[in-house]
C-alpha cells in the first residue's frame, strides 16, 4: 500500500469538503472530485486491482488505464462546464434583452411626461 497516495487522496477529500463548507465550491461539482479522491485512495490501497481490471478489459499496460480514466474524468468535467457556460451565456443574452426593453419603456414614459 502506498501511504503517500492515500494521504494525497485524503487531503484532496478534506480540502474539497472544507471548500464546500466555506461556500467557495459548489456541492454538485465537488461530487466528481470526491469520487476522484476515493479512487486515488482505492488504487493506492489495492494496486493489484488496477492490473486485474486493465487486463480484464483488454489493456496490456495497466498505467494506461489510469491515464484513460483520468482523461475521461477530465472530459466529463469539461463537458459539464461547457454546458454550464452555454446556459449562462443564454441567460446573459436574455437579461440584456430585458434590460434594453426596460430602457425603452423608461424613455417612452419620460417622453410622455415632457
Amino acid at each position: 500500500m502506498n501511504i503517500l497516495f492515500v494521504l494525497i487522496g485524503i487531503i484532496l477529500i478534506i480540502y474539497i469538503i472544507k471548500s464546500v463548507l466555506d461556500k467557495t465550491f459548489d456541492i454538485y461539482e465537488s461530487i466528481f472530485w470526491i469520487i476522484a479522491g476515493i479512487g486515488i485512495i482505492l488504487l493506492a490501497m489495492f494496486p493489484k486491482a488496477l492490473d486485474t481490471i486493465s487486463f480484464k478489459i483488454g489493456i496490456n499496460y495497466s498505467p494506461s488505464l489510469v491515464f484513460l480514466l483520468g482523461i475521461s474524468f477530465l472530459l466529463v468535467i469539461n463537458f459539464k462546464h461547457s454546458k454550464l457556460l452555454a446556459n449562462e451565456k443564454q441567460k446573459t443574452i436574455e437579461l440584456l434583452q430585458e434590460l434594453l426593453i426596460l430602457k425603452e419603456k423608461v424613455k417612452e414614459i419620460e417622453n410622455k411626461h415632457d
